[in-house]
């Protein structure tokens, strides 16, 4: 697919047993880079479940460790050819290598296969970003104004637009 990429191969991959102490040194696999989606990470840990490299950093701040079994990846600015292409290779990597595998797909392909179900979900999530686009770029600037106040001017705008969408 002409996708950069990175593999990850640690060597010593029995050095740790505890989930806490995993580090993104502690796993082996690979992180395709797709423009216009977050990386696509299929690597794994010591104890042969799945993760990322940013969970892995970002590790301390999950209320539970085994947060760190949960990859996403947001593929609406790639658009739907993009998140085809995906679904399709995870189906057939879990399919042809991985136990227990479980996928949410907010665009319904992975339950579906319904490309119109896909594109019906690409076009409803971009309007609604375009409608909160449009409702925030509407706001006016208040000179002094705190970030506590802005943040409840913003709420009312939201609950605003909310209503609208949502008669």
């Amino acid at each position: 697919m002409g996708w950069s990429y990175t593999i990850w191969q640690q060597t010593d991959f029995t050095t740790v047993k505890n989930v806490i102490d995993f580090t993104p040194e502690h796993f082996n696999g690979i992180s395709f880079n797709i423009e216009g989606c977050e990386p696509v990470s299929l690597c794994f840990l010591p104890d042969k479940k799945i993760s990322s490299f940013v969970n892995l950093l970002v590790k301390d701040a999950y209320p539970k460790a085994e947060m760190i079994y949960s990859v996403s990846v947001k593929t609406q600015f790639a658009g739907p050819d993009i998140h085809i292409t995906i679904i399709k290779f995870l189906r057939y990597v879990s399919n042809k290598y991985l136990d227990n595998f479980n996928i949410i797909d907010e665009g319904l392909y992975w339950e579906s296969n319904d490309e119109q179900k896909l594109l019906s979900q690409f076009e409803r999530y971009n309007f609604i970003l375009n409608e909160v686009a449009n409702a925030i770029s509407g706001m006016e600037t208040v000179p002094g104004e705190n970030s506590l106040s802005l943040a409840k001017r913003l709420e009312k705008v939201l609950e605003k637009l909310h209503k609208k969408l949502n008669p």
